[in-house]
């Protein structure tokens, strides 16, 4: 039996420190290299606008009447209405595209757009004054629902709703359970979007949740308020704030914007 003299124990010592020098470098690296950080969300509006969508009006003067309302509120101003592509082309009406945010009834240039759905983005000219259910209130006046209504462009703030009596034993809580994400029906979700759905499209559905956009909530009964606080540089969905708390028996009497710090 031959043994390794000390040159060639000394050659092997060096060829595997470089291996596990090697090993090492691959396999163990630094926390932020290997995951780094996920950016931050964006803001979907440059600026306060408020986004709507409303279903079965675009092909009467009904739409007409929509912006006519929604003229009506002081704070709301620069009102853009986009109609279905079909009906604006038959009317020899240039297109106007509005830019929506995600999940807000996007325009999909490949895909025909309804024919009676109508979008509208409004710019918030006054954070002070807005109220979200004198938008409600105003177009329920007309007989109109919308199927979404969204506000966003601000890089952190709050919806604070305003109930009527939040002092019995069972309200608190019932305003806390109001929040808890509930999954999107596909029935609701493909009643807002333009193309059919696919078995992709259902499977991805039903994995989708309310709130999204929440980052947490907090109930005031000496004030009888119900706080939402949003994700920062994210969207409100204020409709599903305003169908959570009419659902709990809690009609909120104002939904307000309260600016926090970021």
């Amino acid at each position: 039996m031959r043994y390794s003299n000390a040159g060639e124990i000394i050659v092997m010592t060096i060829v595997w420190a470089v291996v596990l020098l090697v090993i090492d470098n691959t396999f163990n690296q630094p926390a932020e290299q290997a995951q780094p950080a996920q950016p931050q969300a964006q803001m979907e509006f440059p600026r306060p606008q408020v986004a709507l969508v409303v279903r079965h009006v675009g092909c009467s003067d009904q739409y007409k009447e929509v912006e006519r309302a929604l003229q009506t509120l002081p704070w709301l101003g620069n009102i853009q209405v986009q109609r279905g592509e079909s009906l604006a082309q038959a009317e020899g009406v240039p297109q106007k595209v509005v830019p929506m945010p995600e999940g807000v009834e996007a325009v999909r240039p490949e895909q025909p757009e309804e024919l009676c759905t109508v979008r509208v983005l409004a710019a918030v000219q006054s954070i002070e004054q807005a109220d979200f259910m004198e938008i409600t209130r105003t177009l329920r006046d007309i007989g109109i629902v919308p199927t979404t209504l969204a506000f966003g462009g601000i890089p952190r703030f709050a919806l604070q709703a305003k109930v009527s009596d939040l002092s019995c034993d069972t309200c608190v809580q019932a305003a806390k359970d109001a929040f808890t994400p509930l999954p999107v029906s596909a029935s609701y979700y493909f009643s807002t979007s333009n193309k059919p759905p696919t078995e992709t499209d259902v499977f991805r559905v039903s994995k989708l949740t309310t709130f999204k956009w929440l980052d947490n909530k907090s109930v005031n009964p000496q004030d009888n308020t119900v706080t939402a606080h949003v994700l920062q540089n994210h969207t409100a969905r204020v409709g599903e704030m305003i169908r959570a708390l009419e659902g709990a028996g809690l009609f909120p009497l104002s939904i307000r914007i309260v600016i926090e710090k970021a």
